[in-house]
């Protein structure tokens, strides 16, 4: 743990409103580009129409990592849950930030959704992801298509 950023020089911006969206879009397409499934068209429609499924993560003033929370509907097994992801920039990694700020955006997402899971999907051979999910209490369920599947019950991020 001597790499974690100190919690005195992270800070999180969740936006509100699509003015809001506006006013980080830059920082959040820096960040959303990093993907392999980057869809700028995505950021676009869907950070306006629910901005409230992002939180943009800061050390100092640098946008380093963002977490994106949304409804899971494009697996079957993601009806009415919800589904994590997120990227970190690379030279933010392993300094603690999915640790420190992911558990309460988590919570924050189950108590305003009600929703009673939330699935995460990484790639099978980024063992850093699968790791720092495992870490988040996500529980592995399977690969499928060289793809890691993890779940979360509501009850276990709350406890």
């Amino acid at each position: 743990m001597k790499n974690w950023l100190p919690l005195d020089e992270i800070f999180l911006i969740q936006p509100k409103s699509p003015e809001e969206v506006d006013a980080i879009a830059e920082d959040i397409h820096k960040l959303a580009s990093l993907l392999p499934y980057y869809e700028p068209d995505f950021i676009e429609g869907g950070m306006r129409e629910f901005p409230e499924a992002f939180t943009v993560i800061y050390h100092l003033d640098i946008p380093v990592a963002y977490i994106e929370i949304n409804d899971s509907t494009s697996h079957d097994l993601g009806k009415d849950s919800l589904e994590f992801g997120g990227s970190v920039l690379e030279m933010y990694r392993d300094r603690g930030l999915t640790q420190q700020v992911a558990p309460q955006v988590i919570r924050q997402a189950f108590k305003r959704t009600g929703k009673k899971k939330m699935l995460a999907f990484v790639p099978k051979d980024n063992k850093e992801a699968r790791f720092a999910i495992a870490a988040l209490g996500f529980k592995y369920f399977g690969d499928l298509d060289g793809i890691s599947r993890y779940k979360l019950d509501r009850k276990d991020a709350l406890a």
